[in-house]
């Protein structure tokens, strides 16, 4: 770098800023270490940086800003020094020439500060009232170097407040320009066209300058004009407004709707009901849109204003008055041109002999296209289009002629039609040899502005030089942020002949000698300033012969990023007290980076009640001390009124530039209140991905904003309003009373993507929070960026249907498989686009969609780029849809789609006959991009028809298919994301095509084509390391399509075998198919190949999935994509509740359905316009359509896996900033067996589910620089679900840990001796339960899971009770909770049966209780405390009892199994039991029926005696409409249970304050139902709660417990026998235990346990209920208090009042000392019994006896 400092310092001649620069990328490009993008990036900083930077000459700063240099630990540096005379030695100096301390210094020429100067305000200090003024242009500097940094600040001079213009000005606009008058004078002093009138609350403003501040004074009246109207107005030369003056001033009105001000007739010629008006002062400006009706021919548009009352037009003096009347428009004086361009061949040859016959249909009549002309004012219908040959051109007359009819064809169509001139193939070849031939279009916009446009070409006989042709206009641009990219065509190749590309420029951006390749992309940053012109020359030659050479050019004008501007502060209602702080130094540059960007801030704030000034005197706070930062102490603002504060960075332009300043403004809003009385808070923020938050957010797709309240004011009542969107009033909010994996306090608002305004740059939305009669705001403004639109469409809200208008459609050919459609883009406009002063920068998608067998659309890609057109091949037989859209820079789009036919093949067509006419060398070697990828989409769709029974002819379609394969890769550069995706979309096609006639040798090229796919998202994901997202926002981004396309890639690449075993049969040990699919692979010794296929898919499925989470916006469920067995999905997590403790949910599906319900959930939320939309941006469930869209319940299935993740307290707080990414490729079900088939013991059988993976996604640097979130297994933790196929009852099941790398399984499973590979130090992988075909297991890390089942547990032979009657089967236990769409699950720690009619939970089962779960740790630890102070007092014991499941009817729900006890473990495990009877319909007493009862049960594993059990939040299980809800899941501390053993999660809840089998837990006493004995559970299906029946219970392994723990059961009644149930038998008489026999009964002070509460007036709340057991009361809700576990039994208390628990314990103790209890039970106890799940636990872990 020292040399570049030397040339940086010369002085005669000074070098210029471009030659620095170039010296830099020299020196820059010999240094290895260094990338190119650093390097562009300084070389750019350089370029901007100009005559105020001298950045260039300091070697160690730029050897810093490329990361080569330490910032600190080296003090050894040397180097030369620059001037000559030695050499230098010491630590690194950023601001030396040299880099080393000691250096030559560089600053830059500064100003000398004098006396009467200032930086700030606070250096006036002469008298009160002084300011710091500072010039407005070119203002002195003092700079100096700061840690390699130009550092310098502006000098002003002080001055007095009332002095400063702006005071002046402001008082000028605050009077109005009137004056004050006495109305009772009897002399006027008005002028004569004035009156004066009375003003009701008259003040005249002025600066009082004794005080230096502005003061009102009251007045009788003002001199107003004597009619308010509207005296001119004008059309701008632009075109693009309407400006009026008015005879007085207005009240201020920001782009308020015209509608509002003119009548119909008016606002139509304004362009209907989109048109703004501002007014401001006494000018009144109307925007105009595309569609406005105003003409120049036609007679001068008038406009009229509203009558009095019906329009918001009033005076600024008195709000009473109005404006009415009307005014004529004048024409713009100095109307702008349009800009004309026109493209077509250099060159007409006669037709040759093409390198495959299946193009010769493709090949289109030489064309000359103005479709991308433009008009700055935004329209884009033309007023004329005329053709014509000039006089100028070449050739003959016959030749002219030929051309000049040509030319009067074109001009006899309609005007929109005119934007092509087409020759036809005769007449091409009627041309004579010739060069020189011209055309020229005249396009005349709406202004009556006409420009031209002249295109010059060659005819020849035969192909001397190729016809070279640019793809789009003459002069494009292109966003520095997004790269450089420009494409060539040379027409028609013929066959034999072999191109040679290179793109040359004098740019140093180049190489000297160009660059090769028909293609040009250099990836950002580009080395290029903002508004540069970068002139780049295209040559093409046949085999390198210089004769054969030709040429063409384009300009390319580069386009700088604006600034991102992140502005924190308070927003909404803040209190007076409070001290204001607004800070914008987060803000950054994308083309620069943190080190090297160049920023300037400019504040503003504004009033509600404009113009009265946010501030009166030279009290403004200070803005000035730290450049980006306004801080205001409290109570400086007005008390009672919204301030804007408006910060607009902007970033520096090279002077002498051709383009502008690029600045961005952002606001804040916020209103002080006095803190008399307490008002509602919140937080409202923009929710949006990653990859998006930098870009103002599209209105082709939703918007949603949340907000959070703060504590303390969670149960307000929220409403939504929006000045700027009237109807964000009607829209519901998600929140915690719709959602239940919302908590209290958060609202989600959705706007959908058809109601977005289109024509304001940003939107304005207030949340109003109302409790206890006091109302507070929060307001959040969201920049907008408004999609391209089609201008020859009137619907106001346009469908792809609608937006064909703006596609045309030439058949070249329609017969199959040749056939060849040309689809234009005509009247494309894009509003962003037209304000800017560079090209227009619209690019152009065309391709096809097709709708997949489960419903889902997806778009295939053939053509993008910035050509207008794009013909379209290898399309099916029958009706096809095709597709093209409008693609701004920031990504938004609109498309449209048409349908064509394609005709069957000709009789005697020939299927291989057509194949082998591809001949791939020749069109690799032709080097024409566009050849090769149009010849392999139409070999697809002859592949699609070969017989696979046809040997010879699968064989040569399949050895085409890996020629086209390996012909696109080598061709195509991936690192361009338009190459790549337009690449991956062919390339899928040949293999899906090809699929069923591949080798698995050949399968390995689309697994290549895959891995290329992928390698360089991570590339083209982030852009320069400025932003602190990591993303870029444009040009990179993937679609849902091209994620889908890959994985058809991965599907196809997966082994034969594997492929066939995607559902496996029910029966055997997991099915069949998957086991003889394993064998098929093992006799062919393909472990180690399956093993590597496997291990590439989930690598590439990781690399989509992270990609993907970047795009999800957190709080809008997931984006999901796949097909062909391989699905991938992502979800970011949202912002955690407030607690406590804080805690945070989400949900992500995988599968078929899952990418279905996600594309549906798009089409319902999006805009219409946008439906169907190819490669949409985005497609995410929302949240409300994840409580709708499940499965069902337990009797349906899914093929979908899911991934549910709950963090809690820390672990949630820190988790901003991650999404969680799951794939799921259920065709690998055999690979998986095949390659893990060394760690797979005999016994053990993996299901043909497939595999799942979960993982974490760091989608922002702070994440990235972090751990992901930690899981415990309790309160933070993951449930995955997966299919599965074959799934046999009674086998022990457990979900694996899949190693890629090592191609092993690890976990558990009963009954296994073989050990499998033990799971990673820690970690937890537990089985759950099985329901709807899906096997749950909960687990503490991330990975790879597969489904597996070991040998048969043992068959309980029947037990006969006491009486002799035979016993029922255990039935399952309790499911688990379900993901809020996830559909039934019903679970147990053991295997369950499939069978039973009910018992599964709904698809919202499980949300519920991540509220209470999660939210109630902290609650819980205050009823521990509480549970102990009752231990003590009462000190009474409870026999320890297996609890089981109740009796009932088939169906019946299962009893709790226990949680192993941990190595080494001594005594009981206590464990608190709340027994829940079912609530479904059904017959028998006591809750039987076919619903099923739940068992709930909290355990802790592995505590030694005297310990404390691990808390975990309550469960709640409540019943609605016959569907459960439960609680948050909590279960064991990690590495307490083995995989299969493990009880159910939502069923364990680890107790506080249990410490011992003498604990003595305090229990409520129960209050009778209203019913009999013989009620049955329909009583509670039609209230809202399950009858719950508590008992409280330590319960224990240790059979000496029960003679261990003392008790005082005197004073109860005797219970009768209790049995062990015959679900359980045989595992217990294994284990020594009796079939049945007594068990200790359980003690519940005076009342039997199993009485039940009543349920008929549901009104309770969780929250309510645990507040008053914290209080050690019962809630009037009616509670259940059980050692600190509260649930709300949400029925209205038993007669006695709030104090009804002591009240009945008093009754208790009086009946015990008479031998009966206070109240009889209605009926006896029946016997209980323990599940088949929790003996067989018991016995495997050693316990002879319970």
């Amino acid at each position: 770098m020292a040399p570049v400092a030397a040339l940086a310092l010369t002085t005669s001649p000074a070098p210029t800023t471009s030659a620095k620069s170039d010296a830099f990328l020299k020196a820059c490009a010999t240094l290895n270490s260094a990338s190119a993008s650093a390097c562009n990036t300084v070389a750019t900083s350089i370029l901007s940086g100009g005559s105020s930077s001298n950045l260039a000459a300091r070697s160690g700063m730029l050897c810093s800003a490329l990361a080569q240099c330490p910032a600190s630990g080296c003090n050894s540096f040397t180097g030369n020094k620059v001037a000559g005379g030695g050499s230098l030695s010491g630590a690194l100096d950023l601001c030396a020439a040299e880099g080393v301390a000691g250096g030559t210094p560089t600053p830059l020429p500064s100003a000398t500060r004098a006396p009467g100067n200032c930086r700030t305000a606070s250096d006036c200090t002469g008298s009160s009232g002084q300011m710091c003024l500072f010039p407005e242009t070119s203002p002195p500097q003092v700079c100096e170097c700061v840690a390699g940094r130009d550092a310098c600040y502006n000098l002003g001079n002080c001055i007095s407040y009332c002095a400063l213009n702006s005071t002046i000005a402001t008082v000028e606009s605050l009077n109005a320009g009137s004056r004050s008058c006495d109305p009772a004078a009897a002399t006027s002093t008005c002028g004569a066209a004035e009156v004066c009138r009375q003003v009701s609350g008259c003040t005249r403003w002025a600066c009082d300058p004794v005080l230096q501040k502005l003061v009102q004074t009251a007045c009788a009246g003002a001199c107003t004009p004597l009619d308010l109207k509207v005296v001119t107005a004008a059309l701008s030369d632009d075109g693009t407004s309407v400006t009026m003056t008015l005879s007085a001033a207005a009240a201020p009105l920001t782009r308020a709707p015209c509608s509002s001000i003119f009548d119909a007739a008016s606002v139509t010629a304004l362009g209907g009901a989109a048109a703004l008006c501002t007014a401001s002062g006494s000018q009144l400006v109307a925007v105009l849109t595309p569609s406005a009706a105003l003409s120049r021919t036609a007679a001068p548009a008038t406009l009229t204003l509203l009558g009095s009352g019906q329009q918001v037009l009033v005076g600024q003096v008195d709000s009473k008055l109005a404006f009415s009347g009307s005014v004529q428009v004048a024409w713009c004086a100095a109307c702008v041109s349009p800009r004309a361009a026109l493209m077509g061949p250099s060159a007409i040859t006669k037709p040759c002999a093409g390198i495959t016959s299946l193009l010769a249909a493709a090949a289109a009549p030489p064309e000359f296209d103005a479709s991308l002309s433009s008009d700055p004012s935004g329209h884009a219908q033309w007023a004329d289009v005329a053709w014509s040959v000039p006089a100028s051109s070449a050739g003959s007359a016959a030749s002219k002629a030929i051309l000049q009819a040509a030319a009067d064809r074109a001009n006899a169509l309609a005007v929109r039609e005119r934007l092509r001139l087409t020759l036809t193939l005769a007449e091409a070849a009627a041309l004579e040899d010739a060069l020189g031939f011209q055309v020229q279009v005249v396009v005349t916009s709406w202004l009556g502005t006409s420009a031209s446009a002249t295109l010059t070409f060659s005819s020849t006989s035969t192909a001397t030089a190729p016809a070279v042709t640019v793809l789009g206009q003459s002069s494009q641009s292109f966003r520095v942020a997004d790269g450089l990219r420009a494409e060539a065509e040379a027409g028609s190749v013929c066959k034999g002949q072999v191109l040679q590309w290179r793109w040359t420029s004098p740019w140093s951006g180049l190489p000297a000698d160009g660059k090769a390749g028909q293609s040009l992309f250099l990836p950002a940053p580009v080395a290029a300033l903002h508004g540069q012109a970068i002139p780049l020359t295209i040559t093409a030659s046949y085999d390198g012969d210089p004769s054969t050479a030709a040429s063409a050019g384009v300009t390319m004008v580069a386009v700088g990023s604006n600034p991102v501007v992140e502005l924190t502060g308070p927003s909404g209602d803040v209190p007076d007290t409070t001290a204001i702080a607004l800070n914008a130094t987060g803000s950054y540059d994308p083309d620069s980076s943190r080190t090297l960007q160049r920023l300037t801030f400019k504040w503003a704030c504004r009033r509600e009640d404009y113009p009265v000034p946010c501030f009166t005197d030279s009290q403004q706070g200070d803005q000035d001390s730290t450049p980006g930062v306004w801080s205001l102490p409290a109570s400086l603002l007005a008390v009672g009124k919204l301030h804007t504060f408006t910060v607009t960075v902007s970033k520096e332009v090279a002077a002498g530039g051709s383009a502008g300043p690029l600045s961005v403004t952002k606001t804040i809003t916020l209103r002080p209140r006095s803190t008399e009385v307490p008002f509602p808070r919140g937080n409202l923020t923009r929710q949006c991905a990653a990859a998006a938050c930098a870009a103002p957010h599209s209105t082709a797709s939703p918007l949603a904003v949340q907000l959070v309240v703060a504590a303390g004011f969670t149960a307000a009542a929220v409403t939504w309003s929006s000045a700027d969107l009237p109807a964000v009033a009607a829209l519901v909010a998600a929140s915690s009373a719709t959602d239940p994996t919302l908590s209290a306090g958060t609202h989600l608002l959705t706007i959908p993507a058809a109601a977005l305004p289109t024509n304001r740059p940003d939107l304005t939305i207030t949340a109003t929070m109302a409790l206890n009669g006091v109302t507070g705001q929060a307001t959040v403004t969201v920049p907008l960026n408004s999609a391209p639109y089609c201008s020859l469409t009137a619907a106001t809200s346009p469908t792809a249907a609608d937006n064909a208008a703006c596609l045309t459609v030439d058949v070249l050919s329609d017969t199959w498989p040749t056939a060849a459609f040309k689809l234009r883009a005509v009247g494309w406009g894009d509003a962003q686009a037209a304000a800017s002063a560079a090209p227009t920068s619209l690019s152009f998608e065309f391709g096809t969609e097709s709708e997949l067998a489960d419903g889902r659309t997806v778009s295939s890609l053939q053509q993008s780029g910035n050509a207008p057109s794009g013909t379209l091949v290898g399309l099916a037989k029958g009706n096809v849809t095709l597709y093209g859209c409008a693609i701004d820079p920031y990504g938004s789009r609109a498309c449209g789609t048409v349908v064509v036919a394609v005709k069957p093949p000709v009789a005697g067509f020939n299927a291989s006959e057509a194949l082998a006419t591809v001949d791939v060398v020749a069109l690799v070697e032709s080097n024409d991009k566009r050849s090769l990828l149009q010849a392999a989409a139409t070999a697809a769709s002859i592949i699609s028809s070969v017989d696979a029974n046809d040997t010879a002819a699968a064989a040569l379609a399949a050895k085409q298919s890996v020629a086209l394969a390996n012909a696109i890769l080598t061709t195509t550069s991936f690192s361009d994301a338009k190459q790549r995706d337009q690449a991956v979309s062919t390339l899928a096609a040949i293999a899906t095509s090809a699929s069923a006639i591949m080798t698995d040798d050949a399968r390995a090229t689309f697994t290549q084509a895959a891995k290329d796919a992928v390698a360089s998202l991570a590339a083209l994901g982030s852009a320069s390391g400025n932003a602190p997202g990591g993303g870029s926002t444009t040009g990179s981004g993937i679609t849902e399509d091209f994620v889908t396309q890959v994985c058809r890639l991965l599907g196809v690449s997966l082994l034969t075998a594997s492929r066939n075993a995607t559902t496996g049969a029910a029966g055997g040990r997991g099915g069949s198919s998957g086991s003889s699919s394993r064998r098929r692979l093992l006799a062919d010794g393909n472990s180690t190949a399956a093993a590597a296929s496997l291990g590439d898919v989930l690598g590439v499925a990781g690399r989509l999935t992270s990609a993907l989470g970047k795009q999800a916006v957190p709080g809008l469920g997931y984006v999901s994509a796949g097909d062909a067995g391989v699905y991938v999905s992502a979800g970011a997590l949202g912002a955690p509740s407030a607690g406590p403790p804080p805690s945070v949910s989400l949900l992500v599906r995988s599968g078929p359905d899952a990418a279905f319900s996600s594309t549906a959930a798009a089409a319902n939320a999006s805009s219409p316009s946008q439906q169907p939309q190819p490669s949409a941006g985005r497609r995410m469930l929302s949240r409300r359509e994840l409580l709708q869209t499940g499965t069902g319940g337990s009797g349906s299935s899914s093929t979908a896996a899911e991934a549910y993740v709950v963090l809690s307290g820390a672990v949630a707080t820190g988790s901003g900033g991650y999404a969680v990414g799951l794939s799921y490729a259920p065709s690998a079900a055999a690979t998986v067996a095949t390659g893990a088939a060394a760690s797979l013991p005999a016994a053990v059988a993996l299901l043909d589910g497939g595999i799942a993976t979960v993982s974490w996604t760091a989608v922002s640097t702070t994440a990235a620089a972090a751990a992901p979130p930690a899981l415990d297994g309790t309160s933070s933790y993951l449930l995955v679900r997966i299919p599965a196929p074959g799934y046999a009852a009674g086998r022990s099941t457990a979900c694996l840990l899949y190693n890629a790398s090592a191609g092993s399984l690890a976990g558990s499973l009963a009954g296994v001796a073989a050990p499998l590979q033990p799971l990673p130090a820690g970690a937890v992988v537990a089985f759950e339960g099985y329901s709807g075909g899906r096997v749950t297991c909960r687990s503490t890390v991330m990975g790879s899971f597969v489904v597996a089942q070991g040998p048969a547990l043992p068959s309980p032979p029947p037990a006969v009770a006491s009486g002799g009657a035979p016993l029922q089967p255990s039935p399952p236990s309790a499911p688990p909770p379900s993901p809020p769409n996830g559909g039934a699950t019903q679970v147990s720690s053991g295997d369950t049966s499939s069978g039973g009619s009910g018992g599964g939970t709904n698809t919202g089962a499980i949300v519920g209780g991540v509220v209470g779960g999660t939210a109630g740790l902290v609650m819980l630890g205050g009823l521990a405390a509480y549970a102990a102070v009752q231990h003590r007092r009462r000190q009474q014991a409870l026999q320890p009892v297996v609890v089981a499941g109740s009796e009932g009817g088939a169906g019946d729900g299962g009893g709790v199994d226990l949680p192993a006890a941990a190595p080494g473990a001594a005594g009981a495990v206590p464990i608190v039991a709340i027994h829940a009877h079912g609530a479904h319909e059904g017959g028998g007493s006591d809750g039987g029926g076919s619903g099923g009862g739940a068992g709930v049960a909290a355990a802790a594993g592995g505590a030694a005696a005297g310990a404390t059990l691990a808390g975990a939040g309550p469960v709640l299980v409540t019943q609605q409409s016959g569907q459960q809800r439960s609680a948050a899941p909590s279960g064991p501390p990690p590495g307490s249970l083995a995989a299969a053993d493990r009880p159910p999660a939502d069923s364990a809840v680890p107790t506080p304050g249990l410490s011992s089998a003498t604990s003595t837990p305090r229990v409520a006493p129960h209050h009778s139902p209203p019913t009999g004995p013989g009620r049955t559970s329909r009583h509670h299906h039609h209230h809202h709660l399950p009858g719950l029946h508590p008992e409280v219970v330590p319960i224990t392994t240790d059979p000496d417990a029960a003679s261990q723990a003392p008790s005082d059961n005197s004073r109860l009644p005797p219970r009768p026998q209790r049995r062990v149930s015959a679900g359980s038998a045989a595992a217990a008489a294994a284990a020594g235990w009796p079939a049945s026999g007594s068990l200790p009964p359980v003690v519940v002070p005076g009342r039997e346990p199993r009485r039940s509460y009543d349920t008929s007036h549901a009104s309770g709340s969780l929250q309510v209920a645990l507040a008053a057991a914290q209080q050690g009361r019962p809630s009037q809700q009616g509670l259940v208090s059980v050692s600190g576990v509260a649930l709300s039994m949400s029925g209205t208390p038993p007669p006695g009042g709030p104090d009804l628990m002591a009240q009945q314990q008093a009754e208790a103790a009086a009946g015990g000392a008479t031998g009966q209890p206070s109240q009889p039970p209605s009926q006896g106890p029946t016997p209980r019994r323990p599940s088949a799940g929790g003996a067989s636990m018991a016995s495997s872990h050693g316990k002879s006896a319970w």
